[in-house]
């Protein structure tokens, strides 16, 4: 008895630690336009719940709330002829770096324009007359 206890005990507790709920990205896209009302007839369509959500810059639609991954792979194929990328996740994340603004890039260009080493200008003018005279002899 004391072992039934302790087995219900632990199976309650992981349903508790696991209560992530899932749902099925469609569309993931920087510029709102690119959400076209055809797409969101599709999914009108497809009779699976819509929700539109803004993630850093992107612009996401998802369909359906899951309460286990198992039971969103059931509407995946749905959701897969709406959108072939379609793919399950849980519903709240952290936003991808993608979607965040900067990339490693703009990190970059931000470190050169302050570096006293490097310049934007034209090579032929980051030197001056006396220092090409110096280069020559």
């Amino acid at each position: 008895m004391k072992n039934l206890a302790i087995l219900i005990m632990f199976g309650v507790s992981s349903v508790a630690l696991s209560a992530e709920e899932y749902t099925i990205q469609t569309i993931s896209a920087k510029k709102e336009v690119s959400i076209t009302p055809a797409f969101e007839k599709k999914v009108q369509k497809s009779a699976l719940p819509m929700r539109k959500k803004k993630e850093g810059e992107c612009n996401i639609v998802t369909v359906g709330k899951y309460p286990t991954a198992k039971a969103a792979s059931a509407d995946l194929k749905k959701a897969r002829e709406i959108s072939k990328d379609a793919f399950v996740r849980t519903l709240e994340r952290a936003t991808p770096k993608v979607c965040e603004g900067k990339s490693d890039i703009h990190d970059a260009i931000e470190y050169y324009k302050h570096s006293p080493y490097h310049s934007f200008r034209p090579v032929a003018l980051q030197y001056s007359k006396s220092d090409i005279h110096d280069a020559i002899e």
